[in-house]
């Protein structure tokens, strides 16, 4: 009862803030792009195998390093001699990478390069709080590591994660610089239907292969075929609008 009322108030939320259609068109994509001539599926696949294993292994690891709920002190103390100990651990961080690179993968087959440059940065975050979370465990629970080394392992991967994330303006800088202007040319558009009727203006921009493949006009979903023109204003098929 409890998980349906919850899943239930994360719909009334999604359709509250209007995600509802991008939401919806996010995951007919991710549908449609699951094939099983396409590498990116088969990654899929092993992320979710690298889970259920992960899964396995969590249940043995939260029986042997079980989390003691009795105060902070003792929480956060049970929680990383958990992560420091348990297999399942590294084996769902790998799971969601596996799954990140295969986003990956989908977004450069369809040159999304914006979002391969953010999948890049997601993995490399990943990495690092991974890496931060381990040394404040250690910092925790082992002996001799002290505050002087987490706070080093900090500062280290913060400034190689900035080193990083500034490296990925160099992926694609051609290509990005074009969808970014495309999308900013486009962003604010006036729609009319074919009828003359005014639609609103563009909040949102979809772009496949270097193209616009949709706008969002309101809560509007309009797909490329069905626009007639784009000059100052852009024009759209009322049949589609009906």
């Amino acid at each position: 009862y409890r998980l349906l009322m919850a899943i239930f108030g994360v719909y009334l939320i999604i359709r509250g803030f209007g995600w509802e259609e991008s939401l919806f068109q996010k995951a007919s994509d991710f549908i449609r792009s699951l094939s099983v001539d396409r590498i990116s599926t088969v990654i899929y696949f092993v992320s979710f195998i690298t889970i259920l294993i992960g899964g396995g292994y969590a249940l043995s690891d939260l029986t042997n390093y079980p989390l003691v709920l009795s105060d902070f002190d003792t929480l956060t103390t049970s929680f990383s001699r958990l992560f420091l100990n348990s297999v399942s651990v590294d084996i769902l961080i790998l799971a969601l990478l596996i799954a990140a690179i295969g986003r990956l993968v989908d977004e450069y087959s369809v040159k999304h390069f914006i979002q391969v440059r953010r999948y890049l940065i997601f993995i490399g975050f990943i990495l690092v709080i991974n890496i931060i979370v381990d040394a404040g465990a250690k910092y925790l629970v082992v002996e001799g590591y002290s505050l002087g080394n987490f706070i080093s392992t900090c500062i280290i991967y913060v400034l190689l994660f900035g080193l990083w994330s500034k490296l990925t303006e160099y992926f694609f800088p051609e290509q990005i610089a074009f969808i970014e202007d495309l999308v900013n040319k486009t962003k604010g558009t006036t729609v009319y239907t074919s009828e003359g009727k005014e639609l609103g203006k563009v909040g949102g921009v979809y772009v496949d292969n270097m193209d616009i493949s949709a706008v969002r006009v309101g809560r509007r979903y309009i797909k490329s075929e069905d626009i007639l023109s784009f000059e100052e204003v852009i024009t759209v098929d009322a049949e589609t609008i009906k």
